[in-house]
């Protein structure tokens, strides 16, 4: 099974369950222990979008992955 298609989610603080709330076609999670920058011509199209509430818990997971105290608190 490819990682894209990974159908439990393992609740640990670096991950953000998504969905229909936030635009994608099924329940997702977003993962950020594996973070990766890239070019942004390698985007292709916008398939959702976050609300400030959910971009602050991006954020808290973003600080568990990162060991970053200030933003584990959001």
């Amino acid at each position: 099974m490819r990682r894209s298609q990974r159908r439990y989610v393992s609740l640990i603080p670096q991950e953000v369950s998504l969905g229909a709330h936030e635009g994608l076609p099924r329940p997702s999670v977003a993962n950020l222990d594996n973070v990766h920058v890239v070019p942004k011509e390698w985007l292709k199209e916008q398939i959702g979008t976050l609300s400030p509430s959910r971009e602050r818990e991006v954020k808290r997971a973003l600080g568990y992955a990162l060991g970053w105290p200030e933003l584990k608190v959001l």
